[in-house]
């Protein structure tokens, strides 16, 4: 399964992990104590306990920027800098940030550049071939092809770096189920036909929205007003099935509407063939301040949704009956 993966992300080499907090955890390693890790503000809640619970008692001092300005990573950078951790894209609102640009900045620096490149799985983007040190895969269900695997991978072109993620794991005991890795392995012959339905499907709920009255605000890389359309038509073959919305009205009124659509399952988790929805402020931030949860823009109507296989016309027809 590492050597399958490896060759889709045009990697040499491939560390898979039990879990992606796991495969988190395992590039952390490569830190001292006394480092400085610069890291994407939008963080998910495991990662985000990792870095400001788990590193910061060893001494490692971690810094949050908005990583879609690269002006921001540039002085964001301090002499004991020596990762730079980026997720492309990223949540909560689909941001999208310029491996290439970034990749270069911590390489002048001598600094490790990560891509958590979850979101767009092997199939629509490679973070190696734009740039960076290391790619990571948290919790893999794009690749697998259903929620029941929750691997972590981690890919280089380094053996060094490679050497020492490959020690760590042996020592924890970090590694996964043989049987599952054979789940995956038959996952990955379909992925390119369902990553293309996805993004085709994704596209389609994405302009109804933004064409709605009840909609504030459509968060999605493949729609041509949104920010970051145009890095991630360079950096990614297709946008990928992740998409957030901004609900007119209040918190109440976003979790009123979940309940009644039909389709749509709610649930946190993401990239599954089925199309899942939740609303953010009342799942997953729950371990991050909410300070930074302003800072990052995370209005208390923001519903995020993975569209998944099913008829597109039929997630719209669906949102569309619970929209009103």
């Amino acid at each position: 399964m590492e050597n399958a993966t490896a060759v889709l992300e045009e990697a040499r080499f491939c560390s898979v992990f039990a879990s992606g907090q796991a495969a988190i955890n395992a590039i952390l390693q490569l830190l001292d104590q006394g480092d400085h890790v610069l890291a994407v503000r939008d963080i998910d809640d495991g990662a985000y306990r990792q870095f400001t619970k788990v590193i910061a008692a060893l001494g490692i001092s971690v810094s949050f920027v908005d990583t879609t300005n690269l002006d921001n990573i540039r002085d964001g950078f301090l002499p004991n800098t020596k990762l730079l951790w980026l997720k492309s894209p990223n949540i909560p609102q689909v941001s999208i940030t310029d491996i290439v640009g970034s990749a270069a900045l911590a390489k002048e620096r001598g600094v490790i550049s990560v891509v958590d490149s979850t979101f767009a799985s092997p199939y629509l983007q490679n973070p190696l071939a734009l740039g960076a040190d290391l790619v990571i895969h948290s919790n893999i269900k794009y690749i697998a092809g259903y929620s029941g695997v929750p691997f972590g991978l981690v890919l280089t072109n380094d053996l060094d770096t490679y050497e020492r993620l490959r020690s760590y794991q042996n020592t924890i005991g970090a590694k996964p189920n043989p049987q599952e890795c054979l789940q995956v392995l038959s996952g990955l012959k379909t992925l390119g036909v369902r990553m293309e339905r996805h993004c085709f499907n994704t596209l389609a709920v994405a302009k109804f929205l933004e064409s709605h009255p009840r909609i504030a605000r459509v968060h999605y890389p493949g729609l041509v007003n949104d920010p970051g359309y145009e890095i991630a038509k360079k950096q990614m073959r297709a946008f990928g099935a992740i998409i957030s919305f901004e609900l007119r009205g209040t918190f109440v009124d976003a979790r009123s509407l979940l309940t009644r659509l039909r389709l749509f399952v709610i649930a946190e988790g993401l990239r599954d063939v089925k199309s899942l929805i939740y609303h953010r402020m009342s799942i997953t931030h729950g371990a991050v301040e909410p300070e930074i949860s302003s800072e990052a823009g995370i209005a208390d109507g923001l519903i995020r949704a993975s569209i998944g296989l099913e008829d597109f016309e039929d997630l719209i027809d669906d949102l569309k009956d619970a929209l009103g």
